[in-house]
């Protein structure tokens, strides 16, 4: 369904303005369409629209109060549902801090590892060279080479993690079957 300008502006003003408007009220009457808010104490959450056929004239207290009361189950079911996503936003956030921290605390290690390696072979060929065999001499080059080498992989590791953090990663939700589940 779609609302012509008039509607429109009624439906905004109802948001806004946070009162009931167009049929059953003072504001637009002649609409087909009775907007009424969303509403947690003072907050707006939205509106909800009612389309009417020309034919209803009115509605008696009764509807007009159980009319209101299923707006106002709708409103707590809007709210709690926005709740359970900040609740689900706030953990995702949490677990996110958790695991940067893990990770900042492991690449601390797997860097320095390497680099010491790599500085204690230099170290050890640079003061030792003349007493030491070829053999030995080819074997600190090896280390040095392939801590090198090993240094190299972290650092790709780390710029290439923080690609994706510059991206951003996005949950997404998606329904599974049981057997899916339980076969993977």
């Amino acid at each position: 369904i779609e609302l012509n300008d008039k509607e429109k502006v009624a439906a905004e003003w109802c948001l806004k303005l946070k009162q009931p408007c167009g049929r059953f009220t003072d504001t637009l009457s002649q609409s087909n369409w009775w907007f009424l808010p969303l509403l947690e104490q003072k907050n707006s959450l939205g509106i909800v629209g009612i389309y009417f056929k020309d034919e209803v004239v009115s509605l008696n207290f009764e509807q007009k109060k159980l009319t209101e009361s299923v707006i106002e189950y709708i409103a707590q079911a809007v709210l709690r549902t926005q709740l359970v996503n900040e609740l689900e936003q706030a953990k995702v956030t949490s677990e996110t801090e958790r695991l940067r921290s893990a990770l900042l605390s492991s690449v601390s290690h797997d860097l320095r590892s390497p680099l010491a390696s790599i500085i204690g072979a230099a170290d050890t060929l640079a003061n030792f060279k003349a007493e030491m065999t070829e053999q030995d001499q080819q074997d600190l080059l090896e280390t040095i080479h392939l801590e090198g080498e090993r240094l190299d992989r972290y650092i790709q590791n780390l710029l290439d993690m923080t690609r994706l953090g510059h991206e951003g990663l996005t949950l997404k939700r998606d329904w599974i079957g049981v057997d899916e589940l339980i076969g993977s």
